[in-house]
């Protein structure tokens, strides 16, 4: 069986969560990473790091967050190891 949109794992949703907090993508860009890449979670992160990149002189805060997210993410959800952030 194949994950659907409603799988996404919680660090993602906490990543893209703050990349909508912190102004680096908007609603209309959530909604095309979902078009374009489904559950690629990883596309979808170089996406948003992208523009993070791109945005870093302007908000170097929004991105050093974002660095921090991406990090957990590809620990937990590529590296397949034990979170160290915890969200609740």
């Amino acid at each position: 069986m194949t994950a659907d949109r409603f799988d996404m794992p919680r660090i993602m949703r906490e990543f893209l969560n703050a990349a909508l907090r912190n102004r680096t993508i908007d609603s209309a860009e959530m909604w095309t990473l979902a078009c374009n890449y489904g559950t690629d979670w990883t596309a979808m992160r170089d996406e948003v790091m992208t523009y993070a990149f791109a945005n870093r002189h302007c908000n170097i805060e929004a991105h050093r967050e974002l660095c921090k997210l991406n990090d957990e993410c590809y620990r937990v959800l590529v590296a397949k190891m034990t979170p160290i952030l915890h969200f609740d």
